[in-house]
């Protein structure tokens, strides 16, 4: 093929064949690179978000465990306070009824 050619013609059409096919190997290792890349780095994304999800959710629980001491706490306080103020609502006389005292002193 290369055979009507002289000696420096065919050397150039070989070099630029070698060129070409080099900076086609270049050009697929580089997007295969770049592919890898990109796939890394959106790996590497999702996993930090789901850190972050998964970190979120044990310092909640953590606080949960922590409080559940006070809330049962405040519960009983709450519960107390409704108790005292029950007996202490028992030991006010009640009101006279207005209307009834109203309506007698119309007639």
């Amino acid at each position: 093929m290369l055979r009507g050619r002289s000696r420096r013609d065919r050397i150039r059409v070989q070099a630029s064949r070698t060129r070409f096919r080099v900076m086609l190997a270049l050009l697929v290792v580089t997007s295969a690179a770049l592919m890898n890349y990109y796939v890394v780095r959106e790996i590497l994304v999702v996993l930090a978000l789901l850190a972050a999800a998964f970190l979120t959710l044990l310092l909640f629980s953590v606080a949960l465990l922590l409080s559940q001491e006070g809330l049962v706490w405040a519960v009983l306080w709450a519960k107390s306070g409704v108790t005292r103020f029950a007996r202490f609502a028992r030991l006010i006389p009640e009101a006279p009824d207005l209307a009834k005292t109203i309506s007698e002193a119309k007639h």
